[in-house]
């Protein structure tokens, strides 16, 4: 399941998806695509940054580390 989010300011995220399904198990792609969306009740707030963080039990299993893009 997709699930916490890391954010800063009022900014909330919804609709996080792996290969466009919200819970993917047994994904053959080695290059998975996410997705998100993001609001704010401010007016032109943008995304800048991301940094996707898999994990199992508590334990990082894998990061995109920081990545700089616009891109949700």
């Amino acid at each position: 399941m997709l699930a916490h989010v890391y954010v800063h300011a009022q900014v909330s995220v919804a609709d996080m998806l792996c290969e466009n399904m919200h819970n993917p198990v047994g994904l053959s792609s080695t290059h998975p695509r996410f997705t998100w969306k993001i609001s704010s009740m401010q007016q032109a707030t943008i995304q800048t940054a991301y940094e996707l963080v898999v994990s199992k039990a508590n334990r990082k299993v894998w990061s995109t580390g920081k990545v700089v893009s616009h891109q949700s």
